[in-house]
């Protein structure tokens, strides 16, 4: 007979699967790097608060943030989106309302380098993945009560 789920030596737990199945995606800003300022036009990407449908130019090229469907409620396909598996940036952007000030964990995984902001803030940073994996990275941030902006930078 097996043993019992507590004595295999795994880590067992219950986590409420609340993933962001709906952003804003903006991009890609072809062969880009991390360090570069695409959304200069709103004071960066920690102040940027775009509108669906909001449209801007760098380097002579017009952008427009386009809202994204995860199609399986929690992959946020950047790739599948542009059709393209350049080095490019690209960006992606949630609202997440608090009742009241809170911290919350924010579990994350991704291939490629990433950064977070919360509220104008670098919350998170990943390393240079090469291969997804769901999760990898754990964060705490910090909401306001009210609206808090969430800006994904991707590389």
């Amino acid at each position: 007979m097996p043993d019992a789920i507590e004595n295999t030596g795994l880590e067992v737990r219950e986590v409420n699967s609340n993933y962001f199945p709906c952003w804003l995606f903006c991009g890609s800003f072809e062969n880009g790097e991390l360090h570069e300022a695409y959304l200069a036009y709103a004071g960066g990407e920690a102040q940027a608060d775009p509108i669906p449908g909001e449209r801007f130019t760098y380097a002579g090229q017009e952008y427009k943030w386009t809202r994204y469907l995860s199609e399986n409620g929690f992959v946020m396909d950047f790739n599948r989106a542009w059709s393209s598996v350049n080095n490019g940036i690209a960006y992606a952007t949630a609202v997440l309302y608090a009742e009241e000030e809170t911290e919350i964990e924010i579990l994350f995984g991704a291939s490629g380098e990433n950064l977070l902001f919360c509220n104008g803030e670098q919350v998170g940073r990943t390393g240079k993945e090469n291969e997804f994996l769901a999760d990898k990275y754990r964060w705490i941030v910090s909401l306001k009560p009210g609206p808090n902006r969430l800006i994904l930078k991707s590389r």
